[in-house]
């Protein structure tokens, strides 16, 4: 998934997010279509490589950015949110995100999408260490 010279991982999760962003119909189309559960498997194999001292160049960097935010709009729907629930390890990963230090644009979709996160109670009660995650805000100067 990262060994290629030009990967297309980042540019396909680039097009997901934007394709869903634009139409409610889309969204509801890639989670008819179990395209949630795949962007997730990409996403949560992605995470577990990136460490806090991970540049926003890498490959596994921006697939992430590209699907917490697709995430972040995902969250403004009600059959979403449902497939959301199904999946609480996107939930935490998403909340990892906010700590990866490195990559400035990861840590900004996972505050953005915590946020939309928060839209619903379920959802917002799956968020891991909420107490932190106001702490952690003040690190970044650019809030």
């Amino acid at each position: 998934m990262f060994g290629r010279e030009n990967p297309l991982l980042p540019s396909a999760t680039e097009l997901a997010y934007h394709t869903i962003r634009v139409s409610a119909l889309n969204a509801e189309e890639l989670r008819r279509e179990n395209g949630l559960e795949v962007v997730s498997l990409s996403f949560n194999r992605c995470v577990d490589v990136i460490q806090p001292k991970s540049s926003s160049d890498e490959v596994s960097v921006q697939v992430a950015t590209n699907v917490t935010r697709l995430f972040s709009v995902a969250a403004g729907f009600d059959k979403c949110r449902e497939k959301l629930y199904a999946q609480p390890q996107v939930v935490s990963n998403v909340s990892r995100c906010i700590f990866f230090k490195g990559a400035p644009k990861l840590v900004s979709a996972a505050i953005e999408s915590v946020t939309s996160f928060a839209i619903d109670k379920k959802l917002q009660d799956m968020v891991p260490e909420a107490h932190r995650l106001f702490c952690s805000l003040t690190l970044y100067p650019f809030f």
